[in-house]
């Protein structure tokens, strides 16, 4: 689904050059799959970046041109930046750093300016313009996903664990079903496992009243979620309707603030013999679909549906 690549502040640093910057433009653009890293956390990483330029350019200032152009690059950079927690805060360098928070929750890649041949996630520029990349470079294809919860989870997981919001739109999703709750399940135990990269993420479920009335879809929700919730942990639920000649409601979507999943048909697992020959199209969105989906099923709903319950919270049975 993404890639997440530790970048090393001594080679970001560089950037500020265009000439530098041009390749990992386009390598980390919106549409790539890749996602820097701003390790570890994102006011600390930046210090480090633009303390590594002035190291490499003493003679700059803060208004010379290549620190503002750093700057901006900086400021758009961590418009879509992952910020994880640091885990290993004893090592002395950077590298060391990233190294030993790769071996309990690994990143896709590290980018460095020091190759590291014990460790294969660890690349440098010049490996990019190899004949033949390291592996760590390639962004997977978009998954077709055997329809199980299992499957479902792992081929999120490079999404969940990274995203401190997580929106979940089915608007099939029926509570008092084992197939749904399995799969949220699931879904779930990645978001708030042990392989969590953000803190604890906000997650929200939206449903549709269309099969199912407000009222059904609330109480099968409080009486069903509770147990597939993981212990302190609590989520909320929306119920939307269509507006009569208004936007549909019927596709099903992974939506967080860094990325969004398209499921072609839902986020319900298959049941019985199906679940051995069933499969899912599981698509990455274009930012412009994202841009377009948080709108529509988070930050503006109330402009393209009817709110018919909710938001409400469902807390952990245990």
């Amino acid at each position: 689904m993404i890639c997440e690549y530790a970048l090393d502040p001594e080679l970001v640093a560089r950037w500020h050059d265009p000439r530098e910057w041009a390749f990992f433009r386009e390598a980390f653009g919106s549409e790539s799959g890749r996602f820097g890293s701003c390790f570890p956390r994102k006011v600390k990483w930046q210090s480090a970046v633009r303390r590594a330029f002035h190291q490499a350019v003493p003679s700059a200032t803060e208004d010379s041109i290549g620190r503002r152009r750093l700057d901006a690059l900086l400021e758009k950079l961590s418009e879509r930046m992952i910020e994880r927690e640091c885990s290993h805060p004893e090592c002395p360098a950077w590298l060391g750093k990233a190294v030993a928070e790769h071996r309990e929750r690994p990143f896709h890649g590290i980018l460095s300016t020091i190759p590291d041949k014990s460790v294969p996630a660890v690349m440098t520029p010049d490996m990019l313009f190899d004949e033949y990349p390291p592996a760590a470079w390639r962004v997977p294809p978009d998954p077709a996903s055997p329809r199980t919860a299992e499957a479902f989870a792992q081929a999120l997981a490079p999404l969940l664990n990274r995203s401190r919001e997580v929106v979940m739109i089915d608007p099939y999703f029926d509570p008092g079903k084992q197939r749904f709750l399995t799969t949220l399940k699931g879904i779930l135990d990645v978001l708030w496992g042990p392989g969590c990269c953000v803190g604890t993420p906000v997650v929200e479920l939206v449903l549709s009243e269309s099969k199912l009335s407000a009222d059904l879809l609330i109480s099968r929700s409080k009486a069903h979620l509770p147990r597939i919730i993981p212990a302190g942990h609590s989520l909320t639920v929306t119920v939307l309707k269509e507006r009569e000649s208004g936007e549909k409601i019927h596709n099903r979507y992974i939506l967080t603030t860094l990325a969004g999943v398209a499921f072609g048909t839902g986020l319900d697992a298959a049941e019985g013999e199906a679940a051995n020959v069933q499969s899912d199209d599981l698509c990455r969105l274009s930012s412009v679909q994202l841009l377009k989906r948080w709108g529509q099923y988070k930050t503006a709903r109330g402009s393209f549906f009817n709110i018919t319950a909710g938001p409400f919270g469902v807390d952990s049975a245990g």
